[in-house]
């Protein structure tokens, strides 16, 4: 079938159809592209809070662990827990 054999009754709402379709599926990947992108940055933006609080969370049971371990005049002990939490926290 040809565009040009159609009644210009016909031609130019089918034209302005495939326009519109156009431009709706370029706006929508658009649309979809920005909102790909604005996730990506909040969910890094909450696993780095999170990856921080885990962080100051390990940090702060060390410091307990050592103020516990050396209270008890516990050195060896204390060295092996500083060691394993200063190798999850540098990890």
């Amino acid at each position: 079938m040809k565009l040009h054999r159609l009644p210009i009754t016909a031609r130019v709402p089918l034209i302005v159809t495939i326009f519109i379709m156009a431009v709706s599926i370029f706006t929508s990947e658009r649309v979809l592209s920005r909102l790909i992108e604005t996730q990506t940055r909040q969910i890094q933006a909450l696993a780095d809070v999170y990856l921080d609080r885990l962080a100051l969370a390990l940090v702060e049971d060390r410091r307990e662990l050592i103020q516990g371990a050396q209270a008890r005049g516990v050195p060896i002990l204390f060295r092996v827990v500083a060691e394993l939490v200063t190798l999850l926290v540098l990890r």
